[in-house]
């Protein structure tokens, strides 16, 4: 396993800190999300445990959070939700375009999870497969089946 983390410039103009946890070779990237007042450093476990399966997992901290808030000012403010979703999309295509990974799938805890959600519905981009924990969202169905 490989560790990598940095700074990157997104094209929102926002730089956030990123970390990847990497297996030696990168054919599947799964992104985190974190949740509020959380940092991508909180899931090293995770992210160590992916890798070893052979899936890269990489995670920045959201605005407002962690390294990428420059000060306490910054700290765990937004002007938009949409913010989210725009870094979200741009942090993915930076991955992309790094790794070109056969598969990309979105994993978000908690806020993050909710962010995840609604980038799925509003964007959508680049994603195979979605992996939430504990988000707290309302999914109107427009069907469902009982099971006899």
């Amino acid at each position: 396993m490989r560790y990598v983390e940095g700074y990157k410039d997104l094209r929102t103009s926002v730089t956030v800190f990123y970390r990847c946890w990497l297996p030696s070779e990168v054919k599947h990237v799964i992104i985190g999300v974190h949740g509020f007042v959380e940092h991508s450093g909180r899931h090293r476990h995770i992210g160590e445990e992916f890798a070893r399966y052979g899936y890269g997992f990489c995670m920045y901290d959201l605005r407002g959070h962690g390294l990428t808030a420059k000060s306490d000012d910054e700290r765990d403010y937004i002007d938009s939700f949409d913010h989210f979703l725009y870094d979200l999309e741009a942090f993915i295509e930076s991955i992309v375009e790094e790794f070109r990974p056969k598969s990309v799938a979105l994993f978000g805890h908690s806020m993050g999870g909710l962010i995840v959600l609604h980038y799925l519905a509003r964007i959508g981009s680049y994603v195979d497969t979605v992996i939430t924990s504990g988000v707290a969202a309302i999914i109107k169905l427009t069907h469902y089946h009982t099971y006899s």
